[in-house]
């Protein structure tokens, strides 16, 4: 079950890490945060945030460009979890947490 979930987007104006943003805090220990990224497609490498397990890595493309991640978070965390993309990119990225 989710229990929290954000999905802001934008514009990045240079190369620089993008988020969601945090969420409210956790309720449990072992929760599972879960960050998507998604852009249309500008040739960008993806890098994910350090402090959680990169999952998928569909870029560069031309297309579309994909990146998820994941990191279990204690009780009290606030996840928001980030990835560094190219300037000039348009952005949309979400975080879930799922409960234990």
């Amino acid at each position: 079950m989710a229990t929290q979930c954000l999905l802001p987007g934008g514009r990045a104006s240079t190369a620089r890490a993008v988020s969601s943003g945090s969420t409210p805090a956790t309720t449990a220990a072992n929760e599972l945060a879960v960050g998507f990224y998604a852009d249309s497609g500008f040739g960008d490498t993806l890098t994910g945030d350090p402090g959680y397990t990169g999952r998928v890595n569909a870029a560069p493309a031309g297309d579309i460009e994909l990146f998820v991640e994941d990191g279990v978070v204690g009780k009290g965390a606030t996840p928001a979890p980030s990835v560094t993309t190219g300037a000039a990119t348009i952005w949309e990225m979400a975080t879930v947490v799922f409960k234990s």
